[in-house]
């Protein structure tokens, strides 16, 4: 008699995080370099005193307000967190993963494929992997179905309209027979739209935010109004 696999989850959950600041390149000597190593390192140090454990709060105003006070020069910052869990399957086997965000998601408009891709924002969407030969990855259809989509972008397209499904309200994620032959680095990212900015860890999970997913953009104003 076959053993189904067990699917064990990491008890980590990351945010994929994205910094604008507003600056006034007048009222500093700093280059864009600079700021950017200030910005990141104020950063980490939020993570490592505030989260890197169970049951934290990713709370966006705190971030902005350490980062606001690095220089006089910055006027303004906006930040917003994704969150995602890196899942790392055994190549080749069916499983049935489930991931909990524990957070309302942003619900979109039913995808349709002659409404094409480009413009269509998931709530749900993995990073890609190999799947039969074929580069695919996951994303919700806006009706609470999860699909794969074949990652071409050229040519992308529905390999498998059904493969499990999305709660909007609680942000769970249950996958039925999900196969990888393969992907590229430790795991592939599962990542939710959420309704709310500020991201709190799940329960059983420690949350963080890593340098190597953290983007800034720095834009410069002649404006110094806060």
């Amino acid at each position: 008699m076959a053993i189904e696999p067990v699917f064990v989850p990491s008890k980590f959950i990351y945010g994929c995080t994205t910094v604008d600041v507003t600056y006034n390149p007048k009222l500093t000597s700093k280059s864009e370099g600079d700021l950017d190593v200030l910005i990141r390192d104020a950063i980490k140090l939020y993570s490592d005193t505030y989260l890197d454990d169970f049951n934290t709060f990713a709370r966006i105003s705190k971030i902005a307000t350490s980062i606001d006070a690095l220089e006089t020069a910055i006027i303004g910052t906006s930040i917003s967190i994704m969150p995602y869990i890196e899942y790392s399957p055994a190549l080749g086997i069916a499983l049935n993963p489930s991931f909990k965000f524990e957070a309302a998601l942003v619900k979109p408009y039913p995808f349709d494929t002659a409404d094409g891709f480009n413009d269509y924002k998931p709530a749900i969407k993995s990073g890609v992997y190999t799947l039969d030969g074929t580069d695919v990855y996951l994303q919700d259809d806006g009706r609470g179905n999860i699909q794969v989509i074949a990652n071409d972008i050229a040519n992308p397209k529905v390999i498998k309209p059904i493969v499990g499904s999305v709660n909007y309200t609680t942000g769970e994620v249950n996958l039925v027979g999900f196969i990888a032959n393969g992907f590229v680095g430790s795991g592939i990212k599962i990542q939710a739209n959420t309704i709310s900015n500020d991201i709190k860890a799940p329960a059983g999970r420690i949350f963080g935010i890593k340098n190597s997913d953290v983007t800034i953009k720095l834009t410069g104003s002649q404006t110094n109004a806060r």
